[in-house]
């Protein structure tokens, strides 16, 4: 019997057996009939009928265990308990889907069934999804991620980012599934369209979920499970443009696994923080519950509570691990290979979700940021249906409202106007959401030689500037084979910097770079889209990547005059560098180098990171991440 049940919430595939019992007619007929009741209940299961399923394979379960047919075929129990167990997930009956699942897996191994045994580690994975652990599921999919042939990978790719979207991660789920077979051509399964048009909900694309919807309604009668599933995400269509807290309702309903018929103990958990509102640094760190409570908060006039739930809409950056993955994609990298690297990335960005770090407990940030100010201004640009500004200046918390995010992804600078107008002259702190781009904030009229600082949020911020800045004591300088002037601007670097070291390999860079004061990086970049820590600078013997610096002590300050350093520098913030300085744009040679002496010159008198780039690099268009 080869069996390849499809996890959840796809249909199990139809099993096929060449056994022969010989010469026992009756044998081989009542074999036959077991046969037959199976590929019945498969095929019920394939119209989304699994209560049906159920029923009959119950009744099978005891005769094909007596039967001759399961001692003589080695897969056929596995094979049929993979496929029971599969069953009972879909239809809530998770203590005998565990029973099923366990003694299949135990049979696969026992009988050297390698890919059956993997086949039931991922029915086990959706198990654990539908009973609350989401965070198991991920670890369990991502494991068998490249483990499993290649006629499952859709099956696979569902699950996982249906239990990222159990999580709230959308953009991991959004890669997920843009890394599906369907996106060369094949047409999808219904479970694969409904996880997408969930995803699309959730991004507020209405008119695309509905077009996903439909084709599962027309293709599955009423009474298929994808059918109900299909008409349960149609109907939350419309509340996604509805009030704050039902758009919250409708989102975390949403996320639930499909075919699941009770809430996920996280999303009960985010449902009690929507409608008990508690302190926002005590909610779960959800981008749905921290929405509606910023919109719940801007509307009641609780400013001081919105910046709090704008904090938790910044998700928690996953650990930076190494690996054999990690030199696999550097070797790649290193002869060009593009194809592999995009191979290789993927693997490192699932593995680095599996092991993702705690979160430390946190109280308020309000208080804290007001006490380390000192003068400037903090500028949270939210998105709340509208991009609102929440200005943190003078002890008090002020809300803008700027326009919708295209209109201010477009005009940065207009937008910026009455902010600038609030803040006056004080340096700025701005930590902005994403969808708003990366502006190169010093050339911004109002911006030019202010000093600014570009956090991910004030809590990042806040943490950084509390550490006393690096006496620039151990200074590291590395430089690659080009452009022609990096070897020259190192050169020059180390005249300002007496005991400074230099590097031009990957190995004395990772081992210099270890707890430095200061690192600075001259050479051709390399900007990887999909995993910002891969991201790279060619040096003479190879890349060397933004998770190298990282791996050991990190350093404190790093400059980066590299082209397209922005996505590497955003990755070197968020794994604790306390300040970088690079330029989202491509850098220009005339000019640069005289301005990037200046500015380490500055630093070496006692300049803090933001006010020496805007007295120098600001108007080149580098920006100051950090503090």
């Amino acid at each position: 019997m080869t069996t390849s049940p499809s996890p959840c919430p796809s249909p199990v595939s139809s099993p096929s057996v060449d056994w022969r019992p010989g010469r026992n007619g009756r044998v081989e007929r009542s074999g036959r009939l077991l046969l037959r009741r199976v590929v019945a209940g498969v095929d019920l299961a394939k119209r989304g009928r699994f209560e049906r399923t159920v029923e009959i394979l119950d009744d099978t379960h005891p005769r094909l265990r007596r039967h001759p047919l399961a001692r003589e075929s080695a897969p056929v129990l596995p094979g049929f308990l993979a496929n029971l167990g599969l069953a009972h997930i879909l239809r809530g009956g998770f203590g005998a889907a565990r029973d099923h699942l366990e003694e299949a897996r135990s049979l696969a191994a026992d009988r050297r069934l390698h890919l059956l045994e993997l086949v039931t580690r991922q029915n086990l994975g959706c198990l654990a999804l539908r009973g609350g652990d989401s965070a198991g599921a991920v670890a369990t999919f991502t494991d068998l991620a490249h483990r499993l042939p290649a006629d499952r990978r859709e099956a696979l790719c569902t699950d996982l980012a249906e239990a990222l979207l159990a999580e709230g991660h959308l953009e991991e789920a959004a890669r997920t599934l843009a890394d599906g077979p369907w996106a060369h051509g094949r047409s999808a399964q219904a479970a694969t369209l409904l996880v997408e048009a969930k995803l699309r909900l959730l991004r507020g694309d209405r008119y695309r979920a509905r077009e996903l919807v439909r084709r599962v309604r027309g293709a599955y009668g009423a009474g298929s499970l994808w059918h109900g599933l299909a008409e349960r995400v149609e109907a939350m269509a419309d509340q996604v443009c509805a009030a704050p807290r039902v758009r919250a309702h409708a989102e975390l309903e949403l996320r639930r696994p499909l075919s699941v018929c009770r809430p996920l103990p996280p999303l009960v958990a985010a449902h009690r923080a929507v409608e008990a509102r508690p302190e926002p640094w005590a909610a779960p760190r959800d981008p749905q519950v921290a929405r509606a409570g910023l919109e719940a908060a801007l509307a009641r006039g609780d400013l001081a509570a919105a910046l709090e739930w704008a904090e938790r809409a910044v998700p928690a950056a996953p650990g930076a691990v190494g690996g054999p993955v990690v030199e696999r994609y550097r070797a790649a990298l290193a002869q060009g290979r593009d194809r592999h690297c995009l191979v290789y990335a993927r693997r490192w960005e699932r593995s680095r979700y599996a092991r993702r770090l705690p979160e430390r407990e946190h109280g308020p940030v309000g208080g804290r940021l007001a006490g380390l100010l000192e003068g400037r201004a903090f500028v949270r640009l939210a998105v709340a249906g509208e991009v609102v500004a929440l200005v943190v200046a003078g002890g008090r918390v002020h809300a803008l409202p700027l326009g919708a995010p295209a209109a201010v992804a477009r005009d940065i600078a207009g937008a910026l106007a009455p902010v600038l107008e609030l803040a006056g002259e004080r340096p700025l702190v701005i930590a902005a959401d994403p969808r708003l781009g990366r502006p190169q904030w010093g050339t911004l009229p109002g911006l030019r030689d202010r000093p600014v600082a570009v956090v991910p949020s004030a809590r990042a911020w806040a943490d950084r500037v509390a550490r006393p800045l690096p006496r620039w004591r151990r200074v590291l300088l590395v430089s690659g084979p080009g452009p022609r002037g990096a070897a020259r601007e190192v050169a020059d670097l180390a005249g300002i910097h007496a005991r400074a070291r230099t590097a031009t390999r990957v190995g004395e860079a990772v081992s210099g770079a270890a707890g430095c004061d200061l690192v600075h990086l001259a050479g051709h970049g390399r900007v990887s889209e999909r995993s910002p820590l891969l991201s790279s600078v060619a040096l003479d013997d190879g890349p060397l990547l933004a998770l190298d610096l990282v791996s050991a002590p990190p350093p404190e300050v790093v400059v980066l005059t590299s082209c397209g350093a922005g996505r590497f520098a955003g990755a070197l913030l968020s794994a604790g560098v306390r300040a970088v300085v690079a330029n989202p744009a491509p850098v220009l040679d005339s000019g640069t180098g005289r301005a990037v002496a200046g500015f380490h010159r500055a630093l070496a008198a006692g300049a803090a990171p933001p006010e020496a780039v805007a007295a120098h690099l600001g108007r080149l268009g580098f920006v100051c991440l950090g503090a």
